[in-house]
């Protein structure tokens, strides 16, 4: 039985995102997990809600040439999704492998937003994929626009440490910021929240967590911030890393 099925619920997603005041959001597909299928899951998300941008899985593992990479690209393009999601440990790829690099810098031509997922550790690639392979990555995309998925987990300052360097990434706190409760990681939190809100942005990761609970941990690391601040991490940097045109609220 695939991950989380049924769990995953467009309806009770807008409902929760209304209630807990959210404007909006990816709705990014997994191959294998809540019957995701590429040529209906953007069409589906579109017709269901105004709020959620589509974001289409993109599996490397089974693009073996610059054509098949080009082919899927124009497919997702065609289907009107506003990005990819790249995930190591599902597709099982190296980030040395030179497809990925081709595959981001496509992306970037092709005005597709790129989601990289920072969980590496597998016994596949737990060994190529490392901050010293990511920062060679981002070094060779570095006119890509690249979204780190999770904020390196564990590793969170070092992955904050790294993507200041480049202009071009912004470092999602999902996952991260709910997995880690009541450990060292949330004296990192407040420091990044602090200190770098403007180069953080912040995902639910549903189903794995509701909207509530990401809100309530939202809100414990804005206390000490400014209302700037705080809507630079919930809304504004994402708005203008993506220029979404129809978010302009406040939180």
């Amino acid at each position: 039985m695939p991950l989380y099925k049924g769990k995953s619920n467009i309806h009770s997603l807008n409902s929760e995102m209304k209630l807990n005041n959210f404007l909006g959001g990816f709705a990014i597909g997994i191959l294998r997990i809540g019957d995701y299928d590429e040529i209906q899951y953007s069409e589906f998300i579109r017709n269901n809600t105004t709020n959620l941008q589509p974001i289409a899985y993109f599996d490397i593992e089974n693009c073996s040439s610059r054509e098949n990479i080009i082919t899927r690209l124009k497919k997702i393009k065609s289907l009107k999704y506003k990005g990819i999601k790249l995930h190591p440990r599902f597709s099982r790829f190296s980030l040395k492998n030179d497809l990925v690099q081709y595959t981001i810098n496509l992306s970037s031509e092709m005005d597709l937003l790129v989601f990289l997922c920072t969980i590496f550790h597998d016994s596949i690639h737990g060994d190529e994929n490392n901050l010293d392979s990511l920062y060679s990555l981002l070094k060779k995309t570095s006119n890509s626009k690249v979204i780190l998925l999770h904020g390196g987990t564990v590793r969170l300052m070092e992955f904050m440490q790294m993507a200041k360097v480049f202009p071009n990434v912004l470092l999602d706190l999902s996952y991260t910021i709910m997995k880690y409760e009541n450990s060292s990681i949330d004296f990192d939190l407040r420091y990044l929240f602090a200190n770098c809100d403007r180069r953080i942005c912040i995902g639910s990761d549903y189903p794995e967590w509701t909207l509530n609970e990401l809100r309530r941990r939202f809100v414990y690391f804005s206390k000490h911030i400014t209302k700037e601040q705080a809507e630079n991490i919930a809304f504004r940097n994402i708005v203008h890393f993506c220029n979404i045109q129809s978010l302009h609220h406040q939180i």
